[in-house]
């Protein structure tokens, strides 16, 4: 069971989104006074990079779904359907921490 051309596109387009979201409330988080990032490879040197990740990402998945689909793989469409599902999933938990942690530290404030 793997997802067809626009499902993975709106995959796709939903983590870049996300990991929008999740640079900007990381950067506004840690503007707060009383928070900090769990995550020690953070810089503010690695936006662009944290940024452009899903697109190299999206772009290394569509051309591998391509060659699937020219190939009649269903085996690799699946996985990459898989894989999206679960980047999907895991950003977005990421996100809602983020968002809890700030509003804890804004009503603290």
């Amino acid at each position: 069971m793997f997802l067809n051309k626009r499902k993975v596109f709106i995959l796709l387009l939903t983590l870049f989104i996300i990991n929008i979201l999740d640079v900007t409330t990381t950067v506004y988080a840690l503007g707060l006074s009383n928070t900090a990032e769990l995550n020690s490879t953070f810089s503010y040197d690695a936006i662009p990079f944290k940024v452009s990740l899903p697109i190299i990402l999206g772009v290394f998945l569509t051309l591998t779904w391509f060659v699937a689909t020219k190939e009649k793989s269903t085996r690799v469409k699946t996985m990459i359907s898989f894989i999206l599902i679960a980047l999907v999933i895991f950003q977005v938990i990421i996100v809602t921490n983020n968002f809890i942690l700030i509003s804890k530290a804004v009503s603290i404030c």
